[in-house]
């Protein structure tokens, strides 16, 4: 299988969401065959994880800036793009959680 780890092309994205930055971004892409609504016409289905709270208008903003970046890169119409949203209130790294 193939695995791509990009870590600028949406990168600065993640800045429209105040409080959070490129700085501490981790980003990876696989590309894999997907099918949507019967066909393999390109799709993509993506997974936003922010660690805290984050206000409404700033995940809107991210939505839009991937939806055009990847509409630019895989020929995806934004209607055959998806972003999940998550917020963790604690993720642990070396031992303790922050």
């Amino acid at each position: 299988m193939p695995f791509i780890n990009v870590k600028t092309m949406l990168g600065e994205a993640i800045a429209l969401i105040p409080g959070k930055s490129e700085k501490s971004l981790m980003l990876s892409m696989e590309e894999s065959r997907m099918w949507f609504r019967g066909t393999d016409e390109p799709c993509a289905m993506v997974s936003v994880w922010a660690l805290g709270q984050a206000n409404r208008e700033g995940y809107d903003k991210m939505t839009s800036k991937i939806c055009t970046d990847l509409e630019e890169i895989l020929h995806a119409s934004p209607s055959r793009i998806y972003i999940k949203h998550s917020e963790r209130l604690t993720w642990g790294c070396k031992g303790p959680n922050f």
